[in-house]
């Protein structure tokens, strides 16, 4: 997968279906691996860490596109992939559930049922996340970018602007230094999943001889890690809740407004 030719190969995919694949800047963007680790772990959300997007800058350009903010936009790169991945691990633990009820009624399963109702709100947080940063990351930042660029009068004028528009992507995707502890909680929710799917995998179904029921080897397990997801989520609900509600960071609303959807988490939040 980190073969650099089928990676640039498929970069030059997804370029060739954008809006702006055939411009000449499309052809100074490639990935780079910056080291290879020893092994990786499927279970930590930062292992693809070391894929990097660069971007080759010449002058002047290179006057406006720093090393410095290149590097921001390769952490916003690194945590978007980060999301990804989780998305397409659910997307995984869905099939594989699918699979399982093709094969086993739900009367003889009751846990598949749960270990789909698990997913489900492991996938609404995840959902939130992504939607979130499409939003006030990504789109959000852009609009006032284009907006400030119609107010400068020279060069300086244009490097300010566009360093703080880098700044504000980096800041609402919660990856300033203030943030994060905010980022930690994000990411230890994200190996949760991972870890989910990692059990789910691992361990087959088998008949209970007493209930006559098909049991998963790990269910427990299962459980305890769903148990740990919701205890994570719901902390992070308590903090960017009273962090918005002083005012820090007022972006936060809009993921405090896409969390507790229908006052899931203030609901459950009462729950003893």
């Amino acid at each position: 997968m980190l073969n650099p030719v089928f990676l640039n190969k498929t970069l030059s995919n997804a370029l060739a279906s954008s809006l702006h694949g055939n411009t000449a800047q499309a052809k100074n963007i490639s990935f780079a691996i910056s080291s290879v680790p020893q092994f990786f772990s499927q279970n930590a959300c930062d292992s693809l860490d070391c894929l990097k997007l660069r971007y080759r800058v010449e002058w002047p350009v290179n006057v406006i596109l720093t090393e410095s903010r290149l590097s921001k936009y390769a952490n916003v790169f690194s945590f978007l992939l980060q999301i990804k991945r989780v998305v397409w691990v659910l997307k995984d633990i869905w099939y594989t559930l699918k699979q399982d009820g093709q094969t086993y009624s739900e009367e003889k399963c009751p846990q598949l049922r749960q270990l789909l109702l698990y997913r489900h709100e492991m996938q609404h947080f995840v959902r939130v996340m992504q939607e979130y940063i499409a939003n006030q990351a990504i789109h959000v930042t852009w609009v006032e970018f284009q907006e400030s660029l119609n107010k400068v009068k020279n060069l300086d004028d244009i490097c300010h602007t566009h360093g703080n528009y880098i700044n504000s992507v980096e800041y609402r995707c919660l990856l300033s230094v203030k943030a994060r502890p905010i980022m930690k909680v994000i990411k230890d929710i994200f190996c949760l999943i991972l870890k989910f799917r990692s059990l789910l995998n691992s361990s087959a179904w088998e008949q209970d001889h007493v209930t006559g029921h098909m049991t998963h080897e790990a269910y427990n397990n299962l459980v305890k890690k769903f148990k740990s997801f919701k205890e994570y989520s719901r902390f992070l609900f308590k903090v960017v809740k009273k962090l918005a509600s002083r005012g820090y960071q007022s972006h936060l609303q809009e993921l405090l407004l896409r969390l507790d959807f229908n006052d899931f988490y203030s609901h459950t939040n009462k729950e003893p």
